[in-house]
């Protein structure tokens, strides 16, 4: 196997990060599905538009901490997503970034019904001059059930014979590059909602700016901190050392007047997160005060356009590789 196509696959590794389906950690049933009314998104110019959605309204006659459960917050705003058809959300993470580092935006859009998915990310690191490595590097990836299939613009000045091909990533493949196979054995439930917020813990909740803004202060664990910041690749090569991480990260969430998540954003200066004995992992955590973490939901339930590679345009291989 040519080196490129394992850099390339630890590369969908990290984007694709909470695709793949975990048979030891099942996901609880949600619940029935709540009455429908409507709720707000952001648009690209700022403003708010109607989406409809099944949600009903907080009681917040009296916002303030006491008047809200966050816990029960919290569980309603999961909740939400159990009768989703499509979602469409954004990653925005960096880590030591004002020093040389890197920041990524990683725009995953998901139709459940189809069970198809497109991540589309970029990834901005020091000068090429510095790293020897593009400063921009774009990446999009289509995930269906069983397979990843990844598209690279670059390569039209790299390798122009790939110039509108996708690499194809089975689970043998995937396997041969040292990754684990379910990595292309994707369970779509996992994206309602995105498989790093499930297990955030609130513990208070306080009104946020906005009418029926609700702000939910609380931790994430070690693992779903780590994904939300790009840093996933690492564990998912060095099993060994992921069993050893503990810890939690401060994050806070922000829900919508009708209890709906809007955003998550990670304080990665307040953590308790320990590499236990992997000295190399270690030396990582100690970027994360500078680093930031952003997941951020844009729609949901409005129609979505994936569009799945045709037979002719795919390779399992990179040409003389």
């Amino acid at each position: 196997m040519g080196l490129r196509r394992v850099v390339l696959a630890m590369i969908v590794a990290v984007i694709a990060t909470g695709c793949a389906s975990n048979a030891e950690e099942p996901r609880a049933d949600s619940g029935p599905a709540p009455d429908d009314t409507t709720r707000t998104h952001s648009t690209e110019d700022g403003s708010t538009e109607g989406v409809e959605s099944s949600a009903e309204p907080l009681e917040v006659e009296s916002l303030d901490a006491e008047s809200i459960d966050a816990t029960a917050a919290w569980d309603m705003a999961l909740g939400r997503f159990s009768d989703i058809t499509t979602l469409e959300y954004t990653i925005d993470s960096a880590l030591l970034e004002d020093y040389g580092g890197f920041s990524s935006l990683r725009t995953t859009v998901v139709d459940r019904e189809q069970e198809l998915a497109e991540v589309h990310a970029t990834v901005s690191g020091p000068s090429e001059a510095e790293s020897g490595l593009p400063e921009d590097i774009e990446m999009i990836v289509v995930i269906t059930t069983d397979r990843a299939l990844l598209h690279m613009p670059g390569w039209v000045s790299t390798m122009p014979e790939m110039d509108g091909m996708w690499l194809e990533m089975t689970p043998e493949s995937v396997g041969d590059a040292g990754l684990p196979a379910d990595l292309t054995h994707t369970d779509f439930r996992d994206f309602f909602p995105p498989a790093e917020l499930v297990d955030f813990a609130p513990l208070t909740a306080r009104p946020g700016a906005g009418t029926g803004i609700t702000v939910l202060s609380g931790t994430l664990p070690a693992v779903d901190a780590l994904s939300l910041l790009g840093l996933s690749n690492y564990l998912r090569q060095n099993p060994e050392a992921a069993l050893g991480v503990t810890g939690t990260m401060t994050a806070e969430v922000t829900l919508d007047e009708t209890g709906f998540l809007q955003s998550l954003s990670l304080m990665p200066e307040v953590h308790t997160i320990d590499a236990g004995d992997d000295e190399a992992l270690g030396q990582l955590l100690t970027a994360l005060p500078y680093g930031a973490a952003t997941l951020t939901v844009l729609a949901v339930d409005e129609e979505v356009q994936i569009t799945l590679p045709p037979a002719e345009n795919r390779v399992s291989d990179f040409p003389g590789a």
